[in-house]
């Protein structure tokens, strides 16, 4: 399913039914490595980060998962100060990882600065299985809020908002709310809640990575 065949979905779906609308973004991997000081990019040596303030985890340096810029999502970046520029997302470790659980100390949610990010790329020592970088693309759109609803699973197969649920969840996106797996764990506006087609790492079956500002985890089927 195409971005733009799920953005015309879900506009028929709010003109129809005259639904609040929840302003969100999908996130398109461009499978291709980020340009530069790009700063929608996954995996990789993470961009703003230095020995300053760069997560630990037992001493050693967390794995960078995804640095998302908040230029890119401007209904996202007016729920952070100005001078925030972007947010990166660290995990002990892309492969073997136990972050399913909110406030686990296997994740740590970094906000970044002009400053921060004029440092460039970190030094970064990858494992030999590390995964490569990527760079992605946000794609906003607006989309009805009942297909967050907890009782989409209660529809129809063939009901639209059952069938856009079923679209979304092809993509990793960022603000709008959460889509959960295995139902609420934790409150508050969601930042991201991305798969393992944007990112290049374990999230248990088939799971998603829940990140919010004081928290990030996963969920899997």
């Amino acid at each position: 399913m195409s971005i733009e065949n799920i953005k015309n979905k879900a506009q028929a779906i709010i003109s129809k039914n005259n639904s609040n609308v929840v302003k969100a973004y999908l996130l398109e991997n461009l499978e291709r490595e980020p340009d530069g000081a790009e700063l929608n990019r996954t995996c990789g040596a993470p961009i703003g980060v230095d020995n300053g303030n760069w997560p630990l985890v037992e001493g050693e340096k967390m794995a960078h998962a995804i640095t998302i810029n908040l230029d890119s999502v401007p209904a996202l970046r007016a729920n952070f100060p100005e001078d925030t520029k972007a947010i990166s997302v660290f995990v002990s470790d892309l492969t073997e990882n136990e972050a399913y659980q909110p406030g686990t100390p296997e994740t740590a949610v970094v906000f970044l600065n002009q400053s921060d990010i004029a440092k460039g790329l970190g030094e970064w020592e990858p494992p030999e299985d590390e995964s490569e970088s990527t760079a992605f693309k946000a794609h906003e759109i607006d989309l009805p809020e009942e297909v967050f609803s907890e009782e989409i699973y209660d529809l129809d197969e063939d009901d639209p908002v059952y069938q856009l649920s079923e679209d979304l969840s092809e993509f990793s996106m960022a603000g709008g709310k959460p889509i959960w797996l295995q139902g609420p764990e934790h409150e508050g506006e969601v930042i991201l809640q991305f798969d393992e087609d944007l990112v290049d790492m374990n999230l248990g079956d088939a799971g998603v990575m829940y990140v919010f500002k004081d928290t990030a985890f996963w969920q899997c089927s």
